[in-house]
This record gives C-alpha cells, sequence and structure tokens, in this order.
C-alpha cells in the first residue's frame, strides 16, 4: 500500500522507526526475527513511500516481505529501497508483550476449565444428594442448637 509523505512521517514517529540506508545497514534485518518485523521502505525508482509488510526472510539482493490479508508475497531490491523498521529493542519488547498476552489468555483459560470442573463437581454432589440445600443447612442448624440446649439443660439440673 502506498502512502503519502505525511502518512509515512505519522508512522514513523508513531513506531519509533530507524532507517536502513546502506546495504551495510540493511544487514542487521538478519538480525531481526523472520515473520514478527514489520518492514516499511521508500523506493528509489519510483519515489514512493510504502507500508510495507512482514519480514519472512532476504539474501544478497532481495527482501522477502508478506501481507497477512490477503497472504501474498513479495521481493524488494535492497538496492532499490531504504527501509524502515522498529529498533531491534522495540521489536523483542513486542514480541515480549504479545507472547505475555498470550500466555496470560492461556492461564484465564486454564483457570476457567479449572472453574468448570469445579462447577461440574458440585452439581454432581448435588444431584447425588451429598450437598444440602440452604434450608436443609438452616434446619440443621437449628437441630445442632436444641441439641446443644438440651445438653446444657441436663447439665445444669444434675
Amino acid at each position: 500500500m502506498e502512502l503519502t509523505r505525511n502518512e509515512f512521517k505519522e508512522k514513523m514517529n508513531m513506531y519509533n522507526l530507524i532507517m536502513l540506508k546502506t546495504p551495510e545497514q540493511k544487514r542487521i534485518l538478519q538480525a531481526y526475527p523472520e515473520k514478527r518485523t514489520w518492514v516499511r521502505y521508500y523506493n528509489k525508482n519510483t519515489r514512493k513511500f510504502y507500508n510495507g509488510g512482514i519480514f519472512v526472510g532476504m539474501d544478497n539482493r532481495y527482501i522477502n516481505l508478506r501481507n497477512l490479508r490477503p497472504t501474498r508475497d513479495w521481493f524488494i531490491k535492497i538496492e532499490d529501497n531504504i527501509l524502515f523498521v522498529r529498533t531491534l529493542r522495540d521489536v523483542y519488547k513486542t514480541i515480549h508483550e504479545v507472547d505475555r498476552k498470550i500466555e496470560d489468555k492461556r492461564q484465564k483459560l486454564e483457570r476457567q476449565k479449572q472453574d468448570s470442573e469445579h462447577i461440574k463437581n458440585v452439581y454432581e454432589m448435588y444431584k447425588n444428594g451429598d450437598l444440602m440445600t440452604r434450608d436443609q443447612c438452616i434446619k440443621w442448624l437449628e437441630e445442632i442448637a436444641d441439641q446443644e440446649t438440651s445438653y446444657n439443660e441436663e447439665q445444669n439440673s444434675d
């Protein structure tokens, strides 16, 4: 997707992008995690800014990028483009945040599963008559209180 100069500036500021201009600078992209790094670029031949795609890989001449919807891969020539990426630190920070959110959701689902099992067990106990209703509990407590009163009266009369 082509971007205007202002849209591209806005994205640079929003995402704290760094520019990889020389072939040597562009080689640092190899240190970035594949399929987890978004690469934007400026094509020197067309003089246009592009939103780019997810970094899939690279060789000596080309960088492979991918869009997710619809899934489509394409290659850009390293020498024809100036690349813009988030700092490696920001990329790993984002990956860590995403991984943490995924783990939090997994733990939440596990707790829900355990709660569901607990509810099933309680329901089974209720169906089998192993649990008392609120009214049954009150009646039982009253019986215990009456028995205690009777016992105390017997103890006092002796």
